[in-house]
């Protein structure tokens, strides 16, 4: 699967852990399943909610990060020896908590510092939000500052970076950034990363345990081939993507194009926790997400292309999804966000 808008997906339990944060109590109970994913702009979304009031928020929210927000990388992680042993994890296990189809977690090794770089963009370049785009912006915050105070959290030793680079232009109060990660950060970069010296590969892990760790990579290693199955809900938005424009996007017709019966598909849905209606749903947000990015297509043209009768139907479901209206959410597309943190 190369890279797209419409199948990136996130971990449930990174979600669930952002959920919970912003409100104790508000995430779905599903999120906290091992093997949930969500849409990734589900959480863009939660993000940029929250940044409507602080643009800093993905920092805030990696300050009080923990391994269960990363899932079975998080405690594989948290189990190795030194730091040196946790890095070639991330980009095996990073598709665990973000997946576009490909890593998106780099690292490079210079001679005197380690470079981890997030970079979603050069996988997927066609997504649908700019880098400077609140909840985008703030998503790359928390994986770039999660990494920094994750780190700090198992080694029980909070020493600088030596580099930050975010590749989002600076804010106008950019302070919270530099006494965050304790030196001054460099914005407008040419891309995400966090870099440290070396000698900090060698730093022990407070809680390192290596036959718990070699069952909990087992872990990350199952959930690891699970994911990289063409899952059943995949199959089923692929489906749908051809039903939609057509207005037949019902469980009769996607069951015909899977070559099964509407009895067997609900049962296999059931059996992995998923219902119809909510892929149906979750297929059209992203659609309309990527719609709305085309200011040749009239908010009517995409209510149509979604298999709606009606635009009126259309705007009421995307203001449940999402909190807008399709033209408020079009005109945050292209707004660049001009407050203080």
């Amino acid at each position: 699967m190369t890279g797209n808008r419409l199948t990136a997906s996130a971990s449930g339990l990174f979600l669930h852990a952002l959920h919970n944060w912003l409100q104790p109590g508000s995430a779905p109970a599903e999120w906290r399943n091992s093997r949930s994913r969500v849409p990734f702009a589900q959480v863009v979304d939660g993000f940029a909610r929250a940044a409507d009031t602080r643009l800093d928020v993905g920092l805030r929210f990696a300050e009080h990060i923990k391994p269960g927000a990363f899932g079975a990388l998080g405690y594989a992680a948290m189990t190795c020896r030194t730091l040196g042993d946790v890095l070639p994890l991330i980009p095996r296990y990073g598709k665990l908590v973000f997946d576009f189809g490909q890593p998106i977690e780099l690292i490079q090794q210079q001679a005197d510092d380690v470079t981890l770089l997030w970079a979603p963009e050069q996988v997927a370049p066609d997504l649908p939000w700019s880098t400077d785009h609140p909840g985008f912006r703030a998503v790359t915050d928390s994986i770039i500052g999660g990494w920094y105070r994750f780190g700090c959290w198992i080694t029980q030793q909070c020493k600088p970076p030596s580099r930050v680079t975010l590749r989002a232009t600076a804010p106008a109060n950019p302070q919270p950034w530099h006494d965050f990660f304790g030196i001054p950060v460099e914005f407008a970069a040419p891309c995400n990363s966090l870099s440290f010296p070396r000698s900090y590969l060698e730093l022990p892990l407070a809680q390192a345990d290596s036959v718990l760790h070699q069952t909990l990579q087992q872990q990350a290693e199952a959930l690891l081939q699970d994911l990289n199955k063409p899952d059943l809900a995949r199959q089923v938005q692929h489906a749908l993507l051809h039903c939609l424009p057509l207005g037949e996007a019902t469980l009769a017709e996607v069951a015909r194009q899977l070559a099964t019966t509407e009895r067997t598909l609900q049962r296999r849905l059931a059996e992995q926790m998923l219902g119809f209606q909510t892929l149906l749903s979750q297929t059209r947000y992203q659609l309309a997400r990527q719609h709305l990015a085309n200011p040749a297509l009239s908010v009517l043209d995409i209510a149509l292309l979604l298999g709606y009768a009606e635009q009126s139907a259309f705007s009421k479901a995307f203001r449940l999804w999402s909190g807008l209206s399709p033209a408020q959410y079009r005109h945050s597309l292209a707004a660049t966000p001009t407050h203080l943190a």
